[in-house]
């Protein structure tokens, strides 16, 4: 069974520099403002007792209450890494491309699956 065809659109290259480049400070804006949204929503909105009551029952409304609410600060940190990250584009622009050069390593799925093909 192969996943060649079905992994080439994710595959395939795509150059995102020069928009990137060209408008970084709303990238950035984008960053920081859909951060603190989510924050704000994760904080005022999320009651993890009730989403646990809603999905679980008695016996295992307190496991689901600490799963819901684990997920919630992670989240919530996501969401504070995007702040930081949206504030670092804004205030040093430059830092987009030392950001870029550490994240752009291209990977391609077929060559670490490719020695799987021999453990059958």
């Amino acid at each position: 069974m192969s996943t060649r065809h079905v992994l080439r659109p994710v595959e395939i290259p795509v150059d995102t520099e020069r928009v990137t480049h060209r408008h970084h400070r709303w990238l950035a804006a984008g960053f920081v403002l859909g951060g603190l949204i989510a924050i704000f929503g994760l904080f005022a909105g999320l009651d993890a007792t009730a989403v646990s009551a809603a999905f679980a029952r008695s016996v295992s409304r307190q496991w689901s209450a600490i799963g819901v609410e684990s997920a919630k600060w992670v989240l919530i940190a996501g969401s504070a890494l995007g702040v930081l990250v949206g504030a670092m584009l804004l205030f040093y622009p430059n830092a987009e491309s030392t950001l870029e050069r550490f994240a752009n390593k291209w990977g391609v799925s077929r060559r670490v699956t490719r020695s799987w093909d021999d453990c059958t």
